[in-house]
């Protein structure tokens, strides 16, 4: 299957410009004119549909409030007398939901976050359900759609503004996944970037990633604070849904940003764009979405290049020394705590920035954040004997509270111990604060019998998390191994068996 899809993509690439030749115009008035050359690019967008009609596409606007559990359908003509009729208030911010292809408004994660936005505060929850035009729909053909939906949400919210002019309406946020959060970028372009927030939802990629026109996809300009969430990003051959590029105020990667721990290692991308990785970002941003007295670790990203670089420690600061050190995924509260939205000037500082954080496997996501790095013994061999084919390396840590332990496979992270004398650092999630009590290692060979050693000189852990902090300060503490008390790097850590690491 995933073979196949190769093939189509490459065939799309080398000859979807082919496929096309003549060019069409259409002009819809109070919408503009299209055409199936806007956009086209060889790789990026070979193949361009001039857009349906509005009303062939005809999303459907529905307002929900904590007043009214029904839904109330939205018109773009509203008057002010409709709009309260369906039970919109004027003085409550209002929030955007917009799904992506092969979604509508009656999936769950929809309901799920106009559920928690209706618990959290009094909002107006405007859900857009564009499913008719989807219906029976290529790829392509949806992506030249979302234009006339984009400007249908910028009309809405031009109709909204203009009907209630005089009461200084409350803020409005539009949230994204996949397609839907170009859809997003189309409704700003609109408004010439006069709205309030945009949340872009692991942004869609084919036909969007590395497209050097910045009009035809999500971009920071599109609204006053541009915040996107990436989880199944990676190059157009890897047929991942969503994109890499940054396109926001701030582009935060979860984990890598391209797989999720928890997901199907061997189904990473597929064409349905409704794969694990892909609708990661969506209950990241559910999850986000909570009280403020919620007492989950916040989730806090970290500027860095690269992954690669966030895992090996060389993005550790201080975010209290500056703010534009970390960012913080906080839906309900960027208004109030982020001062990178309150300032236009300070934005440009994160644009183009990366952000790296880690996340849990399942619910819930964010856990404290943890990077350990594994000093290993120099001048010998790593192990005595020939080097076994490492099966498992495990950590467990007990807490104190329940007097209980918890788990982590570090499997993905064992070939490179194999190494003499460096060092290497992996990233991780625990439900813990506190990783320094009783903390200890076991690991594990493969087809091997003779027992044998593991040569450890001591570990860092560096925390990056907090509970009740605004904004953490990074600590580190160093472990070494021990046995019965004594200090045991010189002997090593035999295999299949827990060995105990405590503070210097």
């Amino acid at each position: 299957m995933k073979s196949s899809a190769v093939v189509i993509a490459i065939f799309l690439i080398c000859f979807g410009s082919r496929i096309i030749d003549s060019i069409d115009t259409v002009t819809y008035p109070g919408y503009g004119t299209f055409t199936s050359n806007d956009f086209k690019h060889p790789i990026y967008r070979p193949i361009v549909f001039v857009p349906e009609s509005p009303d062939k596409i005809g999303p459907l606007f529905l307002l929900y409030t904590r007043q009214n559990n029904e839904s109330q359908r939205l018109d773009l003509n509203d008057t002010r007398l409709q709009l309260e009729q369906a039970g919109f208030n004027p003085k409550n911010p209002t929030w955007i939901l917009i799904h992506g292809f092969n979604f509508h408004s009656l999936k769950p994660w929809m309901n799920i976050c106009k559920d928690r936005l209706l618990k959290s505060s009094d909002f107006n929850v405007i859900l857009v359900d564009s499913r008719h035009s989807e219906k029976g729909v290529s790829y392509p053909r949806a992506v030249s759609n979302i234009r006339i939906v984009g400007i249908m949400i910028g009309k809405l919210i031009e109709q909204i503004s203009q009907e209630f002019s005089n009461d200084n309406p409350g803020t409005f946020t539009l949230v994204g996944h996949s397609l839907g959060a170009h859809i997003a970028g189309y409704a700003g372009k609109y408004l010439n970037g006069t709205i309030d927030r945009i949340y872009g939802l692991d942004p869609a990629g084919p036909f969007f990633k590395n497209h050097p026109d910045h009009r035809s996809r999500l971009w920071h300009t599109d609204a006053r604070f541009v915040f996107n969430l990436h989880t199944n990003g990676g190059s157009i051959f890897k047929l991942s849904s969503g994109m890499m590029d940054t396109c926001g105020h701030v582009d935060l990667f979860m984990n890598n940003g391209h797989q999720q721990p928890g997901c199907p290692k061997e189904i990473q991308n597929d064409l349905t764009f409704n794969s694990c990785h892909h609708r990661r970002a969506l209950w990241l941003m559910i999850e986000a979405i909570t009280p403020d007295n919620d007492q989950q670790p916040k989730p806090i990203g970290y500027d860095c290049d690269s992954w690669q670089s966030f895992e090996q420690g060389e993005c550790i600061r201080d975010c209290n020394a500056d703010p534009f050190n970390c960012v913080r995924l906080d839906p309900l509260n960027d208004g109030r705590n982020q001062s990178i939205e309150k300032n236009l000037l300070l934005n440009s500082i994160t644009t183009g920035r990366r952000y790296f954080m880690v996340t849990g496997n399942e619910e819930k996501f964010f856990r404290y954040q943890y990077l350990i790095k594994f000093n290993m013994k120099y001048g010998s061999n790593q192990f005595s004997g020939l080097d076994p084919v490492l099966r498992r390396i495990t950590l467990r840590i007990r807490n104190p509270k329940n007097d209980r332990y918890e788990y982590i496979d570090l499997t993905d992270w064992s070939q490179p111990y194999v190494d003499i004398g460096k060092s290497y650092a992996i990233s991780l999630y625990s439900t813990l604060e506190m990783m320094k009590n009783n903390l200890e290692i076991r690991w594990e060979r493969f087809l091997w019998f003779k027992r044998q050693r593991m040569f450890i000189n001591s570990i860092t852990i560096t925390s990056l998390s907090c509970k009740n902090c605004v904004w953490p300060t990074p600590t580190q503490i160093e472990m070494i191994p021990v046995s019965n008390g004594n200090d045991t790097t010189n002997n090593g850590i035999i295999n299949d068996e827990w060995t105990t690491f405590r503070l210097i």
